[in-house]
């Protein structure tokens, strides 16, 4: 391990992690308060179509609407906004009262679970408002000891693996959705974080979750601190449309004044998040003015980084031609204690498993299937923007 010295500078391309300037236009019309919160919509409102916006920038609007409303915003747009509020309220209740359903169908079978990402920020970042977190899907964390008797409480209310969930993928992978007839999902986890899938890689984040009730069940959900790593450790995951999400699942997590900033550095060093996190939060603190104290900063910084950390974030940091099977090759590299050599021996049973393939066999067609679509990939015009 070695220290870091002073940040590298950000670098924002579209596509990944960064918003372009009209997305962040529109966090700012869903985050900011007085004076910012108006001139963030009136830049936007002459020329938006809100039928034509891309999926991410779709999921804000519930965001959007209710912070123009609290402010007494009136306009042509208003109308078109709270109708998506309605909607994602409507759609929120149905599929969180499905997860009241599997949570139940737990407890019955003493599995024990953790309500993760948006189900759990509704609550501790949202202020209890079901519309203002658009969800596609549920996740929940159980123990890795417990996967087998989850899978079968699921099945038992109606949910079916979208793949067989194997021995292989519960060794080296962290998660599997469960289908409903009614369309909707459930990402059953026995890791919170794909880059993290040892054995003992969840023990401290199950002691520190704290309890909670969602759906009219009892459950449990991360701590604050942990509910904001995970927030940014998974908003960083490149897409094709910045997830944005992320952003203000951050920034409202930080603003309700609950971080423990030292169990945020201390989880970040030890899962080498480091330079994600340092880059993220300079980001939610320059462009929305979020309270991250100084000291997290200088505590970040003065945290050692591992090698693979460096090589992994400046791949990371490319645009969408980069080597995408590094980010395979690097999260497998981060779980257990394997060697460079023991690792690339389980490489190919690690690709199997994350892609949840039937065979080794079918493994050379996988790779140059998902290496066509990435090379045909091209930035949109609202990505380079």
């Amino acid at each position: 391990m070695e220290p870091v010295a002073a940040a590298a500078p950000m670098r924002r391309s579209g596509g990944r992690l960064w918003p372009n300037a009209r997305q962040e236009q529109l966090l700012r019309a869903g985050l900011a308060s007085g004076p910012s919160a108006l001139e963030a919509w009136n830049g936007l409102e002459p020329g938006l179509d809100l039928d034509a916006l891309d999926p991410g920038s779709t999921r804000l609007l519930p965001l959007v609407w209710r912070n123009l409303d609290r402010h007494g915003i009136r306009g042509p747009l208003m109308a078109g906004l709270r109708r998506r509020y309605e909607q994602a309220r409507v759609l929120n209740e149905a599929m969180l009262e499905q997860f009241g359903v599997g949570l139940r169908a737990f407890r019955s079978a003493r599995v024990p679970a953790i309500a993760l990402k948006g189900a759990a920020l509704i609550q501790s970042a949202y202020g209890g408002d079901v519309a203002l977190r658009p969800m596609s899907d549920i996740d929940v964390l159980v123990p890795l000891d417990h996967v087998a008797a989850a899978g079968q409480a699921l099945r038992d209310v109606g949910w079916r693996p979208a793949a067989p969930v194997t021995p292989a993928m519960i060794e080296l992978t962290h998660s599997a959705p469960f289908v409903h007839a009614q369309n909707r999902s459930i990402d059953l986890h026995w890791h919170v974080f794909e880059e993290c899938c040892g054995p003992a890689d969840d023990v401290d984040l199950w002691a520190a979750a704290e309890p909670a009730t969602l759906a009219g069940t009892a459950t449990r959900v991360l701590t604050p601190a942990d509910q904001l790593l995970q927030a940014c450790v998974h908003g960083e995951k490149w897409v094709t449309v910045p997830g944005l999400r992320w952003i203000a699942d951050a920034v409202l997590l930080i603003r309700q004044g609950h971080i423990d900033w030292s169990r945020l550095v201390q989880q970040a060093t030890k899962r080498r998040f480091v330079l994600r996190m340092r880059a993220q939060l300079e980001y939610l603190r320059s462009a929305f003015d979020t309270p991250v104290p100084p000291e997290a900063f200088s505590r970040l910084a003065a945290s050692p980084i591992s090698r693979l950390e460096r090589f992994e974030h400046r791949w990371s940091l490319r645009d969408r031609r980069r080597p995408w099977i590094l980010v395979y090759w690097c999260n497998h590299l981060r779980s257990g204690s394997r060697s460079v050599g023991t690792s690339a021996l389980t490489f190919p049973r690690y690709l199997q498993a994350v892609w949840r393939l039937d065979s080794p066999a079918q493994l050379p067609a996988a790779v140059a299937t998902r290496l066509r679509r990435h090379l045909s990939a091209r930035p949109s015009g609202a990505d380079r923007a």
